[in-house]
C-alpha cells in the first residue's frame, strides 16, 4: 500500500530537470558542436587566437563552453539551494517537478539578466 501524499518524501526529479538544463544540456551541445562543426576556417584564414587569426567553429564552441562552465556551475549550485529552500513551502512542494525547475530557472535567468544590465550600464 502506498503512503499518502502528505507522508511521501519529495523526489529528486525537479533537481534532475534543473541540473540537466544547466549542466547536461550545455555539455551535450558543446560535444555535438565540437564534433559537427568544421575544424578549419572556410575562407582559408589562419587558425588560432591573435595576429589576425580566428578560431575554427569547432574550437570556438569549445572555448565558449570553457568560459561558460564556471557560471553554469555556480548557477546550478545556487539553483539547487533555491529549489531546496522553496520546496519547504507546502504549496510549492505540491507543484509538478518540471514546473518547480522552470520556476527556479526563471529566477536564475532574471537575476543573470539584471546583473548583466547592471554591469554593462
Amino acid at each position: 500500500m502506498a503512503a499518502p501524499p502528505s507522508e511521501r518524501r519529495p523526489g529528486t526529479r525537479a533537481y534532475g530537470y534543473l541540473l540537466g538544463a544547466l549542466w547536461l544540456l550545455p555539455l551535450v551541445l558543446v560535444v555535438v558542436g565540437a564534433l559537427v562543426l568544421p575544424d578549419e576556417n572556410a575562407d582559408g584564414q589562419c587558425e588560432g587566437i591573435g595576429f589576425g587569426c580566428s578560431l575554427t567553429p569547432a574550437d570556438g564552441v569549445g572555448l565558449l563552453g570553457a568560459v561558460a562552465a564556471p557560471f553554469l556551475g555556480l548557477a546550478g549550485a545556487v539553483g539547487a539551494a533555491l529549489l531546496a529552500g522553496l520546496r519547504t513551502r507546502p504549496g510549492f512542494a505540491r507543484t509538478a517537478p518540471a514546473l518547480q525547475a522552470l520556476a527556479v530557472l526563471t529566477v536564475l535567468v532574471a537575476v543573470a539578466a539584471a546583473l548583466a544590465l547592471a554591469l554593462l550600464d
